[in-house]
């Protein structure tokens, strides 16, 4: 579900963009069609620098779905898409139409395209959050350990509106705890298999019980489910398992899954 979203979020940012360069246009020239500066060719251009506009933010992977829209980094990854897909349209339309044109045109560009953008992904953020308080595209968390850092991590995720959702705990030691946040305790590693299986787990999250991480990774390539590693653990294991950055607080592997073209894009 958010992935569909956040590619509805990437196709509308096109169309966005293109009004953007329209009314950048209009702005800078007044509201009738210029002579001097012809609206076709600048249209052309347009449509160009804003597919370039939506790789740049693809490249800081603006649209994955890990990523919260109403962060801080988010909007700085927006105004440096914005940076690029602006300059990126001065050289075309430079090279295309060998034509100067007004910078303050292009201030418009850059402003009106970040600002309908932004405002446009506060808003499906608000959507995505109604959506994950209803269930809808939530990932259904199993988590290894019962420790401190396991228990911030969970409250993390509460305070956040997270679609990631702990199911279950396993602790490979033992613990008296029966729950943690609410979170229920089901046992150790020895029942597993059965917890995937009977909560439908689409992924495990570690913070605790180290010595086990090759035995856990290794199950979750058989089982073909994602497994996230937390932090504070890859101390001694940063050598022994592939990490790629997530959004914090997970840091997560390489999927183990079958993961669509699209999803790549998106990251």
């Amino acid at each position: 579900m958010i992935l569909k979203l956040r590619a509805l979020t990437l196709l509308t940012d096109y169309l966005l963009l293109l009004a953007a360069f329209t009314l950048a246009y209009f702005a800078r020239v007044g509201f009738l069609f210029s002579t001097d500066f012809p609206f076709q060719p600048y249209f052309y251009s347009a449509l160009a620098a804003a597919v370039l506009w939506i790789i740049s933010l693809l490249v800081f992977h603006a649209y994955s779905p890990a990523v919260r829209f109403t962060r801080p980094i988010h909007l700085i990854k927006l105004a440096i898409g914005g940076l690029t897909g602006t300059a990126l349209f001065g050289l075309i339309f430079y090279f295309t139409e060998k034509a100067l044109f007004s910078r303050l045109l292009l201030i418009y560009v850059f402003l009106f395209g970040t600002l309908l953008m932004l405002l446009f992904h506060l808003i499906m953020q608000e959507i995505e959050n109604h959506l994950i308080k209803k269930g809808y595209g939530n990932i259904r968390l199993l988590i290894i350990g019962s420790n401190r850092g396991v228990k911030a991590f969970i409250s993390t995720l509460k305070e956040q509106v997270s679609p990631y959702v702990p199911i279950a705990i396993l602790d490979g030691y033992g613990t008296k705890q029966k729950e943690v946040e609410g979170v229920p305790v089901l046992g150790k590693l020895n029942v597993l298999e059965q917890t995937i299986d009977e909560y439908r787990i689409d992924a495990i999250v570690q913070g605790d019980n180290v010595e086990q991480v090759v035995n856990i990774v290794q199950f979750c390539q058989q089982r073909q489910i994602d497994y996230y590693l937390l932090p504070y653990l890859l101390g001694i294991y940063q050598q022994e398992v592939r990490v790629a950055r997530m959004e914090k607080p997970l840091i997560a592997p390489e999927r183990v899954g079958e993961v669509g073209l699209f999803e790549r894009l998106l990251g």
